[in-house]
């Protein structure tokens, strides 16, 4: 059985669309975090640090530190600096 062109076009069309679609809904991703996400300490840091994939928008990003028993426990008091890496 031969699939006619124009069918065999419209799926590879469709199969193109669906990948494009999922690569373009990316997100910013955590890349690396200091002190490591989920670590246990002895006490709290007096800082975090977050390195994401991509920029940030603050209006739409939230951060929240919680301890073992998931309560919160920052100040919610973000600061964001933003840094270029060097290429």
């Amino acid at each position: 059985m031969r699939i006619p062109t124009c069918a065999r076009g419209l799926f590879l069309a469709l199969v193109a669309w669906v990948l494009g679609v999922g690569l373009a809904l990316g997100h910013s991703g955590l890349q690396r975090a200091e002190p490591p996400a989920d670590s246990k300490l002895n006490r709290p840091p007096s800082e975090i640090k977050l390195y994401f994939t991509e920029r940030l928008e603050p209006a739409y990003s939230t951060i929240r530190v919680k301890d073992e028993h998931r309560a919160q426990v920052d100040r919610q008091t973000l600061t964001s600096t933003l840094q270029i890496p060097s290429s």
